[in-house]
């Protein structure tokens, strides 16, 4: 068939193979062809390579294949015969904070801003020889992409708000509790130390042997091994210092149980609400003072909700 040039079709009437291409240089087996109808297919070395379809679907080492995606869109497919597809960002910086890639999402439809959302691919340290590397994820506000959260290279998944430099593997929430009003929606978690002090008033000063705490959503649980100093003190016993405020309760329904004690006087503790504060009372109600748990050791745990 006759190549055809002109100014109105420029050229036309051959449709080419991949192993000889229509439009191609001096390498006869490379360049671009017409397979089909509404269709453009780039052919190297005799075998194709890329084509868009009639869709406008782009396929590079493979032919794109729409079939049960749904929808309405224009699909890119990297694929190898015998093999798999690659879609890859590059940069040559190897200083901390580089981005490779970046992927993102627009819509056209909306007057304003358009931005939506999306990833970065980061080098996650400076390195020269074996890099490091984090994915970073954004959506956007009134055109202004905020990160939601970040995998480390360690394999930490940290939440917007939390450590950054997180390692391990687990969920970093973060510092200061963003608090959702979904009941079925984990919003912290949070471990660490505390100080049990004096809440009598008395000015005592523990003992502390440990004290350490785990805080879950809204529920804590937290334990204490303290020794009382000697003393003849009259004041109503009281353990304050507690990690977080209780919940607001009928009554002051949480508290604290005794794991062991040198004690031999059977006590409750009881966490007062809106307060780090728990008192001691006996099993019949009444409080007891600080000088009956004279140069006495407890060991507690408590179980409570937060404000």
């Amino acid at each position: 068939m006759s190549l055809i040039l002109s100014g109105t079709d420029g050229l036309s009437d051959v449709d080419g193979s991949a192993a000889t291409p229509a439009i191609r240089g001096t390498d006869a087996n490379t360049g671009i062809f017409f397979p089909a109808a509404d269709t453009i297919a780039f052919a190297e070395g005799g075998a194709e390579c890329a084509r868009f379809d009639s869709s406008g679907n782009f396929g590079l080492g493979v032919t794109p294949n729409t079939t049960s995606l749904g929808g309405t869109y224009s699909l890119l497919a990297v694929g190898k015969a015998s093999g798999s597809g690659i879609i890859m960002g590059q940069t040559d910086l190897t200083a901390a904070d580089s981005t490779a890639a970046q992927f993102l999402g627009k819509t056209t439809g909306a007057s304003g801003y358009q931005l939506l959302g999306g990833m970065l691919v980061q080098t996650d340290g400076s390195s020269t020889t074996n890099a490091v590397g984090r994915l970073i994820f954004y959506t956007a506000t009134g055109g202004s992409l905020s990160e939601r959260a970040r995998f480390n290279s360690t394999g930490a998944f940290v939440l917007a708000g939390g450590t950054t430099t997180a390692n391990g593997i687990g969920i970093t929430f973060p510092v200061t509790q963003s608090a959702s009003s979904n009941a079925n929606t984990l919003d912290d978690y949070e471990e660490g130390t505390w100080t049990p002090v004096d809440g009598s008033g008395a000015g005592l000063s523990f003992s502390v042997i440990d004290a350490r705490y785990t805080k879950i959503g809204r529920m804590v649980q937290c334990f204490a091994q303290i020794v009382y100093p000697s003393t003849a003190n009259t004041s109503s016993a009281a353990i304050s210092g507690l990690p977080f405020t209780m919940a607001t309760t009928t009554g002051g329904a949480y508290g604290a149980f005794t794991v062991y004690t040198t004690e031999p006087t059977a006590v409750t503790w009881l966490n007062l609400s809106n307060t780090t504060t728990s008192n001691a009372y006996t099993v019949g109600g009444a409080s007891v003072t600080n000088a009956t748990f004279s140069t006495d050791q407890y060991r507690l745990v408590w179980i409570y909700e937060t404000a």
